[in-house]
């Protein structure tokens, strides 16, 4: 019996608490587990919540790994020096690793996109002058007004991130080059203005869903036209969508209208545009989005490109006010050409 407790206490001592604590075992074990978890966070999906928790576990590690050398220096019989300097050779490369790992996954957190940007399908006004194909109608202090749009964009937001999130702003910038430079566009609000086509008259209720591809209009519309402009629904639209929770993996999506800030038309040819949302935290972040063509296969795996409603009725706005959109003047059609 006293043998055998002799050998249990032997191998409590192989597995106790006292030689957890000899530098060899302690020293490659802990701080060894520690690691192991972070590099093991490190090797899933980069979401800022796995970022973290390799953060903390790295930090460990290092913590673990100065403690014990400090430990192991005032246990040695070497001389005070000696420990000193032991000490600060392997704890000022340990902590200088460890911040600059830190730092860099901390970059990387601050890097990850928390939203994916797609154009669906878009119409772009490219003749010049104050006439175009689809026109906004509102009420200012003019009367009835009508701005053209240059832009009507299907536009869809992806939450790439790993947690709920919600746009409560986004800002659009365009460019015939990836790299810029960036024109600026005014944003047309459809929650508050009425959309109208301008050009053949379209007297049938009907719909029109679009292909996968950015529409190129060069042939303005002639002033007689805006005689019989019919009315139009572009459903749904992305601003009535601003503040609603987004769940990982999950997105929205809608129209936006957009003018030119320097009332000109761009070049035909590939465009790209430049999309800044800002979330409920209030971070901003840049995706660049590459207008479709119909020859570039990347036709949306769920086929959704909007709808646009002919309603069936007219209106004559060449007795509205037509003004670009935020001018505080308005400009005669016919002047325009």
């Amino acid at each position: 019996m006293i043998r055998d407790g002799q050998q249990a206490m032997g191998i409590w001592r192989v597995f106790g608490w006292r030689n957890l604590f000899r530098w060899d075992v302690f020293g490659v074990v802990v701080p060894g587990g520690f690691l192991a978890v972070g590099l093991a966070m490190l090797g899933i999906d980069w979401f800022p919540r796995h970022l973290s928790i390799a953060q903390f576990f790295l930090a460990l590690t290092a913590l673990s790994i100065v403690g014990k050398t400090i430990g192991h220096a005032v246990q040695s019989d070497a001389r005070l020096p000696s420990k000193i300097g032991f000490s600060l050779l392997i704890c000022l490369m340990v902590v200088g690793i460890a911040v600059y790992s830190l730092n860099q996954i901390q970059k990387h957190k601050n890097a990850v996109q928390e939203f994916a940007v797609f154009v669906r399908s878009a119409f772009i006004e490219e003749s010049n002058g104050v006439l175009s194909h689809f026109v906004a109608a509102y009420p200012s202090i003019l009367g009835d007004t009508a701005s053209p749009i240059q832009y009507l964009v299907y536009l869809q937001l992806v939450n790439v991130d790993d947690s709920p999130r919600s746009v409560v702003d986004i800002k659009v910038s365009a460019s015939e080059e990836q790299g810029g430079p960036w024109e600026k566009l005014v944003p047309i609000s459809l929650a508050t203005a009425t959309l109208f086509y301008v050009g053949v008259s379209q007297g049938t209720p009907h719909d029109i869903e679009p292909s996968h591809a950015a529409y190129r209009m060069s042939t303005p519309p002639s002033v007689d036209d805006l005689k019989t402009a019919s009315a139009i629904l572009a459903t749904p639209n992305l601003e009535s969508q601003f503040n609603a929770l987004i769940e990982p993996n999950g997105d929205i999506r809608g129209w936006i209208a957009l003018d030119s800030l320097k009332h000109n038309r761009n070049s035909a040819g590939m465009m790209y545009l430049r999309v800044e949302t800002t979330d409920s935290a209030g971070k901003t972040e840049t995706n660049i989005a590459e207008l479709p063509t119909k020859s570039s296969n990347k036709t949306a795996l769920d086929g959704d490109t909007g709808r646009i409603r002919i309603v069936g009725s007219f209106a004559n706005l060449s007795l509205f006010h037509m003004r670009h959109i935020g001018d505080p003047f308005a400009v005669s059609p016919k002047s325009s050409y």
